[in-house]
């Protein structure tokens, strides 16, 4: 299976020192320039040589290449920080500054406020408009009266986006989108259009979409699986239907992936044939694109779009037919160049291991077991293709998710070929909308709804709360590419490192002791955990923290009260440098429940006093190994 791998698909060879370098650029800032032009020139000059000399420094050369590559890599990752330009917005902030923003989206509504992304234009401090860039997610405490495309200028209390320790960290996520700030509006002003935002033709078309499938399939059960099949809008989904999607291992029905685009990439290139090759080509790649676009362009369908582009290209305009691994791993390469922080993004990391897996596993798979009946060999066919896209995503799935679907096989047998259907109903839907046809894909989409949830709500259809670390999740990728190679000696070997690692990691939880103040104040301890949200003074492993909400007594105590930290919360009415006359303490803490006014405040007093401080809205949460 993996012989001669490297001079069949050169993409793949290439992409090892490409994500090296990313990966290294994720850590480490070296200056590439010098390293890069040495690299070219080593792989380039024996080009230029007698063809002895050239053969003689051909493993140079290779090397030069791969240099080369990996630079490459660092290079763009780097690039990709918006915050590495001079016009970044970050850096032009200040507590007066004016922003004038355009929206990027429909407000949409979620628990208690309306939330919308914005890219930044321009700022205004003084007087002075400077052109800026980035983005800002806008909340608004009452539905907005806007639209998306929308020009508005804001004034408010800017904030970093911060993650909750030992939770999801949301503040990296909106890190690798190149999103750092938020705002809370109760003000704002909409400004004149300069022009037609060169998106409201997809926003318009996704309005449409969502419009008919809401008039034809009523119920929101029904609707909101119906809208997430067709163009990935998913913000009216059911959240238990989304859980029992998630614990039976078909999420990925819900989202749109590449199984979407192959079926639209299939299906073209049947109702095409009447078509010139040349023209066909064109055609399909333009609707697939657009369908990108329209469904949001996430990671995995660009994916597809780029892989079905080269297969298109290359069969009806080139008339070559490509190797498969070769385009998946030339697809990867284009679009980590288009955007770098694709690497770190799940979905793109699930839709390639997943169609790698298919590529490099099903037909192993699939020759496990030889049939004669059709059907049967038919079923056989959609089983093997699971287990082969289960085969590279396993042990990633573990990795971000903590749980692993057990009855993955059978819920994909189901939600498939169901999904599949009605995808081709949701199409001819919104073409030649028809109340016979929403009442039959309404069924069928409750029909699918009911199967999955039957099957989430059967005994050990999922095992939860695996947790494991990133070299654990290395190992378990050595175990499996070993057990394909059939190295069994090697897969031992890794598989005991992974026990041994597992262990240690055990060990470590046990041994934890720690303080974390964010929104309260967690005290861990092994795998207990426990949080104060009211408490006044709270005592954990030798340290007190004590929480100030209101004001200090007028009368001052006969002795000072001796104190770690002293935490100021819910802005309580406090001068920071009456403090020294009530406590002895080590350091004063703001959480993110003070206005940030405040905290701007109490910042500068401690500043001048001076005094030892920390602020969690700024610095992010503050957490104490004991």
């Amino acid at each position: 299976m993996f012989v001669n791998l490297w001079k069949k698909e050169p993409f793949l060879r290439l992409q090892i020192p490409f994500m090296a370098g990313m990966i290294l650029g994720m850590y480490v800032t070296i200056p590439i320039r010098v390293l890069l032009i040495l690299s070219i020139c080593g792989w380039m000059i024996p080009s230029f040589l007698k063809p002895a000399d050239h053969f003689a420094l051909r493993h140079l050369q290779g090397a030069c290449i791969h240099i080369t590559i990996f630079l490459l890599g660092t290079g763009l990752w780097h690039q990709a920080d918006i915050r590495q330009r001079a016009d970044w917005v970050g850096h032009h902030l200040s507590d007066s500054s004016q922003l004038i923003l355009l929206l990027e989206e429909q407000p949409l509504k979620k628990a208690r406020s309306w939330k919308a992304a914005a890219t930044v234009t321009a700022v205004i401090n003084e007087g002075r408009l400077q052109s800026v860039s980035g983005k800002m997610l806008l909340y608004f405490l009452k539905e907005p009266k806007l639209q998306y495309g929308d020009r508005v200028m804001i004034q408010g209390e800017i904030q970093r986006i911060r993650g909750i320790p030992g939770g999801f960290d949301y503040g990296k996520y909106c890190s690798y989108r190149n999103l750092f700030h938020q705002v809370f509006l109760k003000n704002w002003q909409v400004l004149p259009a300069k022009r037609k935002h060169h998106g409201h033709w997809l926003q318009d078309t996704r309005d449409y979409c969502l419009k008919i499938l809401r008039q034809y399939i009523p119920r929101q059960q029904e609707y909101g699986i119906a809208q997430a099949l067709l163009i990935g809008y998913r913000e009216e989904l059911d959240k238990g239907i989304v859980q029992a999607y998630t614990n039976t291992g078909v999420v990925h029905i819900i989202a749109i992936s590449g199984l979407h685009l192959g079926l639209i990439y299939i299906t073209l290139l049947q109702l095409l044939k009447w078509m010139p090759k040349v023209a066909r080509a064109l055609l399909v790649i333009a609707v697939l694109w657009v369908f990108s676009l329209l469904t949001g362009a996430s990671a995995s369908v660009l994916r597809s779009a780029v892989m079905f582009s080269i297969m298109a290209t290359g069969q009806f305009m080139l008339g070559r037919y490509a190797n498969s691994r070769n385009t998946l791993a030339a697809a990867a390469f284009l679009l980590l160049c288009y955007q770098p922080y694709f690497l770190l993004d799940v979905g793109f990391q699930l839709s390639f291991l997943a169609v790698g897996g298919i590529l490099f596993c099903y037909q192993p798979v699939y020759d496990w077991w030889m049939l004669r009946n059709k059907w049967l060999d038919k079923l056989w066919q959609m089983i093997a293709v699971s287990i082969a896209a289960q085969v590279f995503t396993w042990p990633v799935c573990l990795y971000y998710f903590h749980q692993f679907p057990n009855l993955f096989l059978l819920a994909n047998l189901i939600a498939v070929p169901l999904s599949t259907m009605l995808l081709y109903g949701e199409i001819i839907l919104v073409c030649l909308p028809n109340i016979w046809l929403g009442k039959l894909l309404s069924g069928g989409i409750m029909f699918m709804n009911t199967c999955i949830q039957w099957l989430d709500k059967v005994p050990g259809a999922v095992t939860h709360n695996i947790q494991i670390s990133l070299p654990q999740t290395v190992c378990l990728y050595g175990i499996t590419m070993l057990f394909l190679l059939k190295r069994w000696y090697g897969a031992l070997v890794t598989g005991v490192l992974f026990a041994a690692l597992h262990a240690y990691d055990g060990v470590e939880t046990l041994r934890q002791k720690k303080i974390i103040v964010y929104n309260g104040v967690e005290c861990i301890n092994g795998h207990l955990r426990k949080q104060y949200k009211t408490e006044a003074l709270i005592q954990f492993e030798g340290k007190r923290i004590l929480r100030l909400t209101g004001r200090l007594p007028n009368k001052l105590p006969a002795a000072k009260m001796k104190i770690d930290y002293i935490l100021l919360s819910h802005n309580p009415r406090v001068d920071i440098s009456c403090l020294r006359d009530y406590f002895i303490y080590e350091l004063i803490i703001f959480d993110s429940s003070n206005a940030p006014f405040l905290i701007r405040k109490w910042k500068s007093a401690a500043k001048k006093l001076p005094l030892r401080c920390f602020s969690v809205p700024d610095e992010g949460a503050f957490v104490v190994n004991l």
